[in-house]
């Protein structure tokens, strides 16, 4: 997890956004995840738009819904994108 921040939902649940590596044969590509935190450890859920120098991702949670704001390059120059996911 690079750049994480973390967010305590109402239902005690943890969540984390940050910059998630995934492998891809020889290559090794940076996105912007966020998902929740067990005792296991972190599980994203779903990776956002972006690549490249991307992360540090800014959550807050209000009716059932999580915005994200975080930065990406994966369009060109970097960019601040908003995600609002369900959970």
């Amino acid at each position: 997890m690079g750049g994480p921040n973390f967010l305590l939902l109402p239902d005690g649940q943890i969540w984390a956004g940050a910059r998630y590596i995934v492998e891809s044969g020889e290559e090794m590509i940076p996105y912007t995840a966020i998902g929740p935190i067990t005792s296991s450890g972190y599980h994203p859920q779903l990776i956002l738009p972006s690549g490249g120098d991307t992360g540090y991702p800014g959550l807050v949670y209000r009716n059932g819904v999580l915005c994200v704001s975080y930065y990406s390059s994966h369009e060109g120059g970097s960019k601040i994108y908003l995600a609002k996911v369900k959970v």
